[in-house]
């Protein structure tokens, strides 16, 4: 009787499995879900595309990534929107950051990216660098807020309380934003949060989010 039961546990067992029923009661490692116990934030979530250990999260809304590691970061409110990050360069030169891509075609068709480093930071669109920021610098174990703003075919950047850049595109708005590690680098990023623009109002712009911050 016993041995009935056992065998008959096994096969239940198995069957849940085969449907994924059970899959849906396991750990997913390579997905992030950011701001679920904040309400003032917006829940967005985060795949890890590379190594396993390459990234892991370590809060609410922050996400530790080393060398080698690119995480895409997605919310489904909008593709007009402020990604807002925190970002501290813990080791080497920095982080890059894609978006107006996707995180299926990031490699081949790169959109646009800020690369922010401890030598200097610069603009690319689909590889090719449009705009330096020689003063733009990261450094090493001092955080800093970087809001990137999508809107049509404007974007912004902000660094900090400025405004480093404006920008015009042809390359359409996505919901995607996907900070990678430059080569050697390990990199916090946190504080994160997607703000669809249609939300903002004068309180909600870069500008005004960024006066309310006190460092």
């Amino acid at each position: 009787m016993k041995k009935t039961i056992f065998i008959s546990s096994i096969i239940f067992a198995l069957a849940f499995q085969s449907c994924g029923v059970l899959q849906s009661f396991l750990p997913e490692p390579y997905n992030y879900y950011f701001n679920r116990d904040n309400r003032q934030g917006v829940y967005c979530v985060g795949e890890n595309l590379s190594e396993l250990d390459s990234a892991e999260q370590i809060a609410d809304n922050a996400v530790l990534m080393y060398s080698g590691a690119t995480v895409a970061m997605a919310s489904n409110l909008a593709t007009n929107f402020v990604g807002d990050f925190t970002v501290n360069i813990k080791k080497g030169n920095g982080l890059r950051i894609n978006y107006r891509t996707t995180s299926e075609n990031y490699k081949s068709i790169p959109g646009l990216a800020f690369i922010y480093s401890t030598s200097g930071s610069w603009i690319e669109e689909n590889g090719s660098i449009i705009a330096q920021l020689d003063s733009i610098k990261a450094i090493t174990e001092q955080p800093e807020r970087i809001q990137i703003t999508n809107l049509g075919k404007k974007y912004s950047i902000q660094v900090g309380c400025d405004i480093v850049y404006r920008g015009i595109t042809e390359l359409p708005a996505t919901e995607y934003m996907i900070p990678s590690t430059l080569s050697g680098s390990t990199v916090v990023v946190s504080g994160i949060d997607f703000v669809p623009i249609r939300r903002a109002d004068k309180r909600n712009t870069p500008e005004s989010r960024a006066e309310r911050i006190h460092w």
